[in-house]
C-alpha cells in the first residue's frame, strides 16, 4: 500500500474533505464547534496474533492474541500506567478486547464494546494471504494496490462502508466525553477512520498500516486534529 511520510509523526493536522493533502488547522465544516473542551482519543491497534505473523488476512475472523501479543499489551499497560483515561472503548473481536483488558490494568473502568470498531469484514478472504487473494482475483489485488475501493469478497465490506461506520463511532464517542479516551481497534480501520475524519482521500492508502500496539492521537473540539500517528509499538 502506497504511503506518504506519516508513520511515527507528531503533528496537528486537519483537512477539508477532497483536498488531496493534509492542511494544518483546516476545520471540518460538517463538525460544528459545539464543545467547550476538547477530547483526546488514543487509537491503539491490538497486539500481535499468529495470523499477523503469518501475514494472513484477519478481517472479522475472531483470532486471539499470540503470546507475543499479550506481552506487547502488558508493555503498553506498564508504559501507560498513569494515563488519565476516563473511558475505554474496544472492538469486540478477541484480539482487541484482550488488548483493551490488559491495558486497562487496575483502572476501575468498564470497557465499552462497539461493533462499529471491528476490522473490515473480508468475508471468504479471511485466513488467506495477500498472495493467495491476488492469485484468485488479480483484479481485486490491482484495485487494492491502486488505493481504489472494492468489496472484500462477495460477503465482505467496502472501505467506504468501514470508513463511514468507524468515523460515526468515533464522533459519537468524542461528543460523550471531555478528557482522554482510549479506543482499542484494528490497523486498517485506523487508517480508514482517520482518513475519513480529517479528509485524506484514497481510502487509507496515504497512511501506513500501524504496527501491533502502535497508536494514533486524535483531538476533537468541533473539528478533528491528528496529533500523532504510528507512535509506540
Amino acid at each position: 500500500m502506497g504511503a506518504v511520510g506519516l508513520r511515527g509523526c507528531r503533528c496537528a493536522c486537519a483537512a477539508r474533505r477532497g483536498s488531496g493533502a493534509v492542511q494544518p488547522g483546516a476545520a471540518l465544516e460538517r463538525l460544528p464547534a459545539d464543545r467547550a473542551r476538547p477530547v483526546r482519543i488514543t487509537l491503539l491497534r491490538h497486539g500481535e496474533t499468529d495470523w499477523n505473523r503469518q501475514r494472513r488476512i484477519q478481517g472479522q475472523a475472531d483470532v486471539e492474541l499470540s503470546d507475543l501479543g499479550r506481552r506487547q499489551a502488558r508493555q503498553v499497560a506498564e508504559r501507560w500506567k498513569g494515563a488519565p483515561f476516563e473511558a475505554i472503548y474496544s472492538s469486540p473481536l478477541k484480539r482487541a478486547a484482550e488488548t483493551a483488558s490488559i491495558v486497562r490494568a487496575d483502572r476501575g473502568i468498564d470497557i465499552s464494546f462497539d461493533d462499529r470498531l471491528k476490522e473490515i469484514n473480508c468475508g471468504s478472504w479471511a485466513g488467506l494471504t495477500f498472495a493467495e487473494v491476488a492469485e484468485r482475483d488479480p483484479q481485486q489485488a490491482k484495485r487494492y494496490a491502486a488505493g481504489l475501493d472494492f468489496r472484500r469478497s462477495a460477503t465482505g465490506e467496502t472501505s467506504a462502508e468501514v470508513a463511514a461506520r468507524s468515523a460515526a463511532a468515533l464522533t459519537e464517542i468524542a461528543r460523550q466525553h471531555s478528557g482522554d479516551v482510549l479506543v482499542v481497534t484494528h490497523g486498517y480501520l485506523m487508517q480508514l477512520a482517520i482518513s475519513q475524519l480529517i479528509g485524506i482521500p484514497g481510502f487509507g492508502s496515504s497512511l501506513k498500516t500501524p504496527g501491533n500496539v502502535q497508536h494514533a492521537l486524535l483531538r476533537f473540539n468541533g473539528r478533528w486534529l491528528l496529533e500523532g500517528y504510528g507512535l509506540g509499538g
